[in-house]
């Protein structure tokens, strides 16, 4: 089958997906002539207030360790590491990264672990910081 025989179909089945779509969302709106529903059908529910909050205290601001422990539980997707490596390497070039795929005992990325995902990302930014520091000093 070509290419374009292979689009045609791939058409011809959207367009009918799409009609029967279209017709079921007809079938579901209910009476189409304008007649007032009956009264047996219509129910009006009055949404239920929520009782007045009591006055509490301000939250305190977390201590950075409490913020730093509370970041490295949340699950860090490789994408968001991938992306970070790469942006540092393009910046920075790969010496740049070289001590720091040498304190996580990698040599790329790839080969971190996710519970280290956190903290590589810290050490990223600390050193980009860094670097930053020195260029205006």
């Amino acid at each position: 089958m070509s290419l374009e025989a292979a689009v045609q179909e791939n058409t011809a089945a959207l367009k009918a997906f799409t009609a029967a779509l279209s017709s079921a969302a007809l079938l579901n709106a209910g009476p189409a002539t304008g007649a007032a529903p009956d009264k047996a059908e219509t129910k009006t529910v009055e949404p239920k207030k929520a009782p007045p909050k009591k006055a509490t205290a301000k939250a305190e601001p977390l201590p950075a360790a409490e913020e730093a422990e509370q970041g490295a539980d949340e699950a860090i997707p490789y994408e968001a590491v991938r992306e970070k490596t790469l942006a540092t390497v393009k910046d920075h070039g790969r010496d740049f990264m070289a001590p720091i795929f040498e304190k996580f005992g990698v040599t790329t990325a790839k080969d971190l672990k996710p519970e280290d995902y956190y903290d590589y990302l810290q050490a990223i930014d600390r050193a980009t910081a860094a670097d930053a520091e020195d260029e205006v000093a």
